[in-house]
Order: structure tokens, then C-alpha cells, then sequence
């Protein structure tokens, strides 16, 4: 879910029974309806489950991006040789950006 504030945000937050993730933060200056501007973050969030498994966080967060049948599609379209605009690569840098992530995840919460 997209999100935004004027602070910028923690990474990851606890919750009751789970966790805020946060990634894809972009500071941002926006303006005001009397003329003035101010600064915001604009980022990505999910909620993570506390019984979420290492492989649920990051599934939850490639989903947060990619539609399953985008994520399919970009798949196919690689093994078929047809990824011209090379969305693979970004895709894969995406997956491992995740994985990291929920590695954070996972050290955060303690197990």
C-alpha cells in the first residue's frame, strides 16, 4: 500500500501481533495550497503477520509489486527470450532487495 508522511519513516514498526514494513522511500517536496512547499516521504507498506515465515514476508512483498500474473508473465517472457525493456533484471533486483528486507524482518522480531 502506498503511503506518505511528514516524518520520515521507520523500516520496520511493531505492531500487535506483527509488523509495518516499510521500503521504497522517496522524499518528496509537495506543495501547499497557500503557495509554500514541504517535504514528505512517500513509501511502500505492508503488514507482516508475527506467525509469517521468512518465505511469507517475502512473498508478501514481491506481491506488493507485482501482480501474480505480472510476475508470471515477466518469468515467461525471460525464459522466452521476449524481455526486451529487460524488466527481468529489475525484477530480480527487486526479489533480492525483498530478501533482504525480510531478513531485517526476522532479526527485528527476534527469531
Amino acid at each position: 500500500m502506498k503511503s506518505q508522511s511528514k516524518n520520515s519513516p521507520q523500516e520496520i514498526e511493531a505492531l500487535q501481533g506483527g509488523h509495518l514494513v516499510r521500503f521504497n522511500v522517496v522524499q518528496v517536496t509537495v506543495p501547499n495550497l497557500d503557495g509554500t512547499t514541504e517535504t514528505q516521504f512517500q513509501y511502500d507498506e505492508i503488514k507482516i503477520e508475527t506467525v509469517d515465515t521468512r518465505d511469507d514476508i517475502i512473498n508478501k512483498i514481491i506481491a506488493s509489486q507485482y501482480e501474480p500474473s505480472a510476475e508470471t508473465a515477466l518469468i515467461n517472457n525471460h525464459i522466452a527470450n521476449v524481455d526486451t525493456a529487460n524488466n527481468y533484471g529489475a525484477y530480480q533486483t527487486f526479489r533480492t532487495s525483498a530478501k533482504a528486507l525480510a531478513d531485517k524482518v526476522i532479526a527485528f522480531r527476534g527469531f
